[in-house]
């Protein structure tokens, strides 16, 4: 799993009345720790809904320098390519 990415994943060994699957996601936290939580359907969905209704409170998304670079060099490698099928 990657951090930030949303898996379902089924309960299991699920008790009467708990859900049958649950969100799960690794969070890292500001001191660089980096837990798991689990939300359920319903959580995920409120989670959503607070998010949207609070939009202009959250900092844009940062991407990072690594997919960044691989951008870069695939749109490059692109215009080479058309580059050179232009010239043949």
């Amino acid at each position: 799993m990657k951090q930030g990415e949303l898996k379902t994943i089924e309960n299991k060994h699920h008790e009467f009345g708990a859900a049958t699957e649950y969100s799960t996601v690794y969070l890292k936290h500001p001191n660089g720790e980096v837990k798991t939580y689990q939300f359920t359907i319903n959580e995920t969905i409120e989670a959503r809904k607070r998010a949207i209704k609070n939009e202009k409170d959250i900092p844009p998304l940062q991407k990072s320098y690594f997919s960044f670079t691989w951008f870069v060099i695939g749109l490059a490698v692109g215009v080479i390519g058309c580059v050179v099928a232009m010239a043949t």
